[in-house]
């Protein structure tokens, strides 16, 4: 058997200069940790749902107007089978954004016409001001989840109904569908 001789079998040392064996042995490791993280990433994607509809649209950086609202429609329109799903609203910023919530009119229809309005507050900063989002460099990703019924040719439009006309601060706005 093969495995007791190789069990038994004690390490080579070779003469290196002094401190090679120490960078190598850094390097290994940092190797051994960027694959481990590699691997982890990995796994959490392919324990993630696949998103049944997603798009996004860039905010001009000089503000979003409350009347430029966005439409969000999955196309073709039948992409998206009719059913039950987490409509996840994505909002990407900076530190210019100044408020601790953006308010967004939500408003659905579907094909035959039916419209469906509610009012979502997005959770942007704590109470002392921390932004609550995922993020570095001063760009930060925070979501908000709406359960949503998706019958016939569905569409959603999201706009600002902050007191301000121009709000600073976004960079993105988005929309992904989850299957429930």
């Amino acid at each position: 058997d093969n495995s007791d001789r190789t069990a038994s079998r004690k390490p080579v040392r070779t003469r290196r200069a002094k401190g090679a064996t120490r960078r190598t042995t850094r390097a290994s490791d940092l190797f051994a940790c960027l694959v481990a993280l590699a691997a982890a990433a990995c796994c959490s994607a392919c324990s993630q749902q696949t998103p049944a509809f997603s798009q996004f649209y860039d905010i001009p950086s000089d503000g979003w107007n409350t009347l430029d609202g966005k439409d969000f429609a999955p196309q073709p329109k039948d992409s998206v089978a009719p059913g039950r799903y987490d409509m996840v609203i994505v909002v990407r910023h900076n530190d210019l954004f100044p408020y601790t919530r953006l308010w967004l009119e939500v408003e659905q229809a579907d094909g035959r016409g039916v419209f469906a309005t509610d009012t979502v507050p997005v959770a942007v900063a704590g109470a002392e001001g921390t932004f609550l989002g995922v993020g570095r460099y001063g760009l930060y990703e925070v979501t908000d989840t709406v359960p949503v019924t998706v019958t016939g040719q569905w569409q959603v439009s999201l706009r600002h109904i902050m007191k301000t006309p121009d709000v600073q601060g976004i960079n993105n706005l988005g929309v992904v569908l989850l299957n429930r």
